[in-house]
């Protein structure tokens, strides 16, 4: 199956390396087996908008393919090709599938904030920084009331991060205030593109231009490395950060596609 998505082609970049990818033509299935309670890395993903009669099918696979795992509990189904029907919509929402939608933004020109704050400096971190720790507290602090059991997550997925960057395979940034870490993002090179990953900053530090700093550093940086590269912010409906994306010079590219809820037991 072909991904045309940016969305999808971006997240590619974690799943070649994290994931088991299984191709059934029509879609394909990404299992990340050492992080199962990661719903963007245990889903299913098909090639063009969900059609009303096949989503029992779609269901089974992921009863079948996804759920053999007691720990991922959440059914994850995103495509590409544009919006699904209402009718389609309204028979997931009956399941327990709720839709969700991404704004997919891409950097035209980058602007130097209007605010850049001069006490941030912006750290690049190596694979055995001790500042990962930091790194973790920082996300889960800025992301754990959104989403139950974040922490046992974000554990894993902070750690596979630290791996890719001690491969070489991306660049990982904390931005400092005084030597304190107040912000963290993470920015991975695929084909033709950059994906930015875990954007936080400490609610201590918010509002300070701390998050324009440091995207704005870490965006300098990747045009240094890869000028043509298309750098990829990807935000839900998050309309705060939008706003700080579109003042650095990111523009809405395109939408990601998604409908997820957890299994309910019947035991």
């Amino acid at each position: 199956m072909r991904l045309t998505s940016l969305f999808l082609r971006t997240e590619m970049i974690f799943w070649r390396e994290l994931s088991q990818i299984e191709d059934i033509g029509e879609a394909i299935i990404i299992r990340t087996p050492q992080n199962p309670t990661w719903n963007w890395g245990n889903l299913l993903v098909l090639e063009s908008p969900p059609k009303l009669a096949d989503i029992s099918k779609w269901l089974q696979i992921i009863d079948e393919k996804l759920l053999i795992e007691p720990r991922t509990t959440y059914r994850l189904i995103s495509w590409q090709g544009g919006p699904a029907d209402e009718t389609v919509l309204q028979q997931f929402r009956e399941v327990g599938l709720t839709s969700t939608l991404g704004q997919i933004l891409t950097l035209q020109t980058l602007q130097r904030p209007q605010y850049l704050n001069p006490n941030v400096v912006v750290k690049e971190l190596s694979g055995d920084d001790p500042l990962w720790e930091e790194v973790l507290a920082i996300n889960i602090e800025a992301f754990s009331p959104d989403f139950p059991n974040y922490a046992v997550f974000a554990t894993q997925n902070i750690e596979e991060h630290r791996m890719m960057i001690a491969k070489g395979l991306g660049r990982w940034f904390v931005a400092m205030i005084d030597g304190d870490a107040a912000g963290t993002l993470g920015i991975y090179p695929g084909e033709e593109v950059y994906r930015y990953q875990e954007v936080a900053v400490r609610e201590k530090y918010r509002r300070r231009g701390v998050a324009s700093t440091m995207i704005f550093e870490a965006a300098r940086r990747a045009l240094d490395e890869r000028l043509h590269f298309t750098q990829v912010m990807v935000a839900d409906g998050e309309k705060e950060a939008i706003r700080v994306y579109q003042a650095l010079g990111f523009k809405t590219n395109s939408t990601s596609y998604a409908v997820g809820g957890r299994k309910v037991s019947t035991a």
